[in-house]
């Protein structure tokens, strides 16, 4: 079983404890949380940082998609699609290629 105190004082001072550590452990979350929270500078720093890697992937979007258009112009003089329907698989599968060769870097 349980081990509880069985005196009116052992009972006082058991709430007592319950409520100090209840305390103290709020007091240890309020001082972690003002240690790690970030200054204004911080902030600021971290928000341009973020900006610059947003716009380093759209460069790389962009570079992407303008080398599958690339790819696409030069397969479609390449071959004629119009003319042979059996090689569309075989494109399909080089942008395929292409796309995961790009994207898994």
């Amino acid at each position: 079983g349980e081990i509880s105190p069985k005196s009116l004082n052992g009972k006082v001072i058991a709430i007592f404890c319950a409520y100090l550590g209840v305390v103290l452990q709020a007091g240890m979350v309020i001082s972690t949380h003002r240690q790690l929270k970030m200054t204004r500078g911080e902030e600021f720093a971290y928000s341009l940082l973020e900006r610059i890697a947003i716009k380093d992937k759209l460069k790389m979007c962009s570079t992407f998609v303008f080398q599958l258009s690339y790819l696409y112009k030069k397969m479609r003089r390449k071959i004629r699609m119009d003319s042979d329907e059996l090689l569309k698989p075989k494109i399909n599968s080089q942008f395929k290629d292409l796309y995961l060769r790009l994207t898994h870097k």
